[in-house]
């Protein structure tokens, strides 16, 4: 598979309609099903909202509608996504969070200098099993940081008993800062050890430019070739 039948885009997430957000859940569902780790299709339905098309589609267009934790906030989100055609084949999400109480969150989020404290959550990511270790993940990855702040902090979390996403968010730099146990495949199944990887912004770019097909796409960023097919 070549890189350069892959295209690119970047969008806030109510600019997707309907049958794109649906594309994304399967290409989710596709994605997590195909991962080595002890969970059922049904515990995995349950967490990609299989049977609800139209919770997963609102949950993502507004992360408050999620299950998350009060005392979160959320700003700028976006959508990135890779094509092979037209052919969705990676996704990824990424928002500015702060939390606290209601006057801290809002000083972090739009004080200049309490910038380090206003996070880019890398809230989730999947590519297609077919189109894995191409480093389209790391490309997606790249572009999500392009309208952040060096100096911003960076967070992901993910499953422990994950070992692939724990490998890929170790390459880009993000260290484990603690966990926490969640019930995201249903209160009545095993509840996951949730992990908490963190870095900064510079340092994952840092990270994402030492691979090749992410520099090569940073050249591309920046000279806007004509026939550019990997930017939409």
């Amino acid at each position: 598979m070549s890189l350069e039948s892959i295209s690119l885009d970047k969008n806030k997430p109510g600019a997707l309609g309907y049958d794109e957000w649906h594309q994304v859940q399967m290409l989710m569902r596709e994605a997590f099903s195909s991962v080595d780790i002890p969970r059922t299709q049904s515990e995995i339905d349950f967490f990609v909202h299989w049977e609800d098309p139209a919770s997963f589609r609102r949950s993502r267009i507004d992360p408050y509608a999620g299950d998350f934790s009060p005392g979160q906030s959320f700003a700028r989100p976006r959508v990135i996504r890779a094509f092979d055609k037209e052919d969705l084949v990676g996704y990824l999400y990424a928002a500015d969070n702060t939390s606290g109480n209601i006057a801290r969150r809002l000083m972090k989020m739009y004080i200049p200098h309490l910038i380090q404290k206003k996070y880019v959550w890398l809230r989730e990511i999947a590519v297609h099993p077919d189109y894995r270790r191409q480093h389209i993940g790391n490309m997606l990855g790249y572009l999500a940081l392009q309208d952040r702040h060096p100096a911003q902090s960076i967070s992901a979390y993910v499953w422990r008993e994950n070992e692939a996403a724990i490998s890929f968010v170790e390459a880009m730099g993000l260290e484990e800062t603690g966990s926490k146990t969640v019930n995201v495949f249903g209160r009545t199944n095993n509840p996951a050890e949730q992990v908490r990887f963190a870095s900064t912004v510079a340092e994952v770019e840092r990270r994402l430019l030492c691979v090749p097909e992410v520099a090569k796409l940073a050249v591309k960023r920046a000279v806007r070739t004509p026939g550019n097919a990997w930017l939409v």
